[in-house]
């Protein structure tokens, strides 16, 4: 629970497995769910998963598989939805530069 009038000033916690109550102090809360990444879907399709249990890929969001691309909270890295958006653009974009000039094919 999270207690404050004008601004947060402390929260209380409940301990899930013991069902201990403690109370914080505090001046602000930041509250994150879904903190296991979702990657299901990309280990059946092939895509390598890191032993730390993320989508595996390079610096251009490109996946162990041709053509999937990876952003956000499932590559690792900060869990922030700034940071997911920024990635899903730089996805975006390599996804385009790889349409208009495809890095698989051999250049002749």
């Amino acid at each position: 629970m999270i207690h404050g009038r004008e601004k947060v000033e402390s929260v209380t916690l409940k301990n899930s497995k013991t069902g201990e109550m403690q109370s914080l102090e505090m001046d602000g809360v930041f509250i994150a769910i879904g903190y296991e990444p979702a990657v299901a879907l990309a280990g059946k399709i092939g895509a390598e998963i890191t032993d730390e249990g993320y989508i595996k890929r390079d610096n251009r969001h490109r996946t162990t598989v041709r053509g999937v691309y990876s952003a956000g909270d499932v590559v690792g890295g900060y869990k922030q939805i700034v940071i997911a958006a920024g990635q899903g653009a730089e996805a975006a974009l390599a996804i385009f530069e790889d349409l208009m000039n495809p890095y698989w094919k051999d250049k002749a």
